[in-house]
């Protein structure tokens, strides 16, 4: 899903308003929904063994239901194209979603991971998700906050997935709460057309993330991060801080009656708030938590860094060309966001391969192939 959308976005400029929105799509409840979700259900799987009979089958539930929730989703985004198909593609969607979180809901029982910040994160994200989608808000609507509550929750976790879970302190319950009612703002602000009530969401926004920047900086910027995995996890918390400042001058200018409502707002503007939130804030942390997961060191430890600068550089110059108007800019933005990608995938891959290969040991190379 994120090389298809990576795929249509390519040539944004000159796609039909379907295709448009099977890009958007792809990469919103494709890639960063479906990833999410692993994700979440890596947090309460991580070396939990002590769980009971019922937990044990919970388990093997989880993967028949997960392959249902991700055809679900790819279903829905295949016929999203055909007149009258929003009709029931998103109730289907979010039918298969909530299932899913019954699932993790059920696992976390034992597991008891929502008791700690990434957890009570995570949950926070969850339910943000769920509850907009359900009242009807556009994914637009719900991508900023999902996506920096999923991000400060996966970051804090893959930056140490496999320490034992530590009470949340004081700091962390501030942090997921100033972040939680952040979401509940934009939430309830976007379902009543209450600008007032999406502005109020910007403090709390930034004071979460100045939190979650003071308890986890000088971790993450530990030695040696340049040339790790945890570059991904650095480059998602570093264009967190851009992408609040991005949102909020979008809102307050709006506020100020400088842009007379959202269609007036510059057109690389919203390029840059919805990329910079799903391309260098939300995908980072994604590739960071499977390395994390993989638990091992790349076989070539500088492609996580160079593959890491250059989708930054990629979407800059994105930006860059979409407010140039810049065909020219546009192509070479493109290539190198595109190749960035790519190798990124492939790094990904080659992760998850290790991953399936450590916890089937009994199962070749080339069988798993």
């Amino acid at each position: 899903m994120l090389l298809v959308s990576a795929g249509l976005g390519a040539g944004a400029a000159h796609l039909s308003h379907g295709a448009l929105r099977a890009h958007v799509r792809a990469g919103s409840v494709g890639w960063m929904t479906l990833a999410v979700l692993a994700i979440a259900l890596g947090m309460v799987n991580a070396g939990r063994e002590d769980v009971g009979p019922w937990q044990r089958r919970a388990r093997r539930i989880a993967i028949p239901l997960s392959l249902v929730v991700a055809a679900t989703v790819v279903g829905c985004l295949a016929v999203s194209l055909a007149a009258g198909a929003n009709a029931w593609t998103g109730p289907a969607a979010l039918a298969a979603i909530l299932a899913f979180l019954a699932l993790l809901a059920a696992l976390d029982r034992a597991a008891r991971a929502v008791e700690t910040v990434p957890g009570l994160g995570m949950a926070g994200a969850l339910a943000v998700l769920a509850v907009g989608s359900a009242l009807g808000v556009s994914s637009a609507g719900i991508a900023v906050p999902f996506v920096v509550l999923a991000t400060t929750s996966i970051v804090e976790w893959s930056a140490s997935p496999t320490a034992r879970p530590a009470p949340p302190t004081t700091a962390g319950l501030v942090q997921v709460g100033a972040l939680v009612l952040a979401a509940a703002a934009v939430i309830a602000g976007v379902r009543t057309h209450d600008l007032t009530l999406v502005e109020s969401n910007i403090p709390l926004e930034i004071g979460g993330i100045a939190i979650f920047l003071a308890r986890l900086s000088s971790g993450l910027l530990a030695a040696g991060w340049a040339q790790s995995e945890r570059v991904w996890l650095v480059t998602s918390t570093v264009a967190l801080a851009a992408d609040v400042g991005l949102f909020a001058h979008v809102v307050f200018e709006i506020g100020n009656r400088r842009y007379v409502s959202i269609n007036t707002v510059p057109r690389w503007l919203l390029f840059a708030v919805d990329h910079v939130t799903f391309v260098a804030v939300g995908t980072p942390a994604l590739f960071g938590a499977i390395a994390a997961l993989a638990g091992q060191e790349s076989r070539w430890p500088r492609a996580d860094a160079l593959a890491a600068a250059g989708l930054v550089l990629g979407l800059a110059a994105a930006v860059a060309a979409t407010a140039a108007d810049s065909a020219v800019l546009e192509g070479l933005s493109a290539a190198v966001l595109g190749i960035s990608l790519l190798a990124a995938v492939v790094l990904a891959g080659q992760r998850m391969l290790a991953i399936t290969e450590r916890r089937c040991p009994h199962q070749g190379r080339g069988s798993l192939r």
